[in-house]
């Protein structure tokens, strides 16, 4: 989960500043954000990819052979 930090964060093992953006596991992200340090950056939603069938298919002329 994107995550924006609206204020600096220091751990044993982490820091993050101000206006940081951090892709962090789901855990740690709730607590920052029930904690109030940071903000849920909204993703853009995925693009479904095509199926092999969804395709469009050019009907040709089969006149002489084209």
């Amino acid at each position: 989960m994107k995550v924006k930090f609206n204020q600096s964060v220091v751990g044993h093992t982490f820091h993050h500043v101000v206006d940081d953006v951090v892709d962090l596991p789901e855990a740690e992200a709730r607590k920052f954000l029930k904690a109030g340090f940071c903000e849920a950056v909204p993703e853009p939603p995925k693009v479904r990819a095509k199926k092999s069938g969804e395709e469009k298919h050019i009907k040709r002329n089969t006149i002489n052979g084209l």
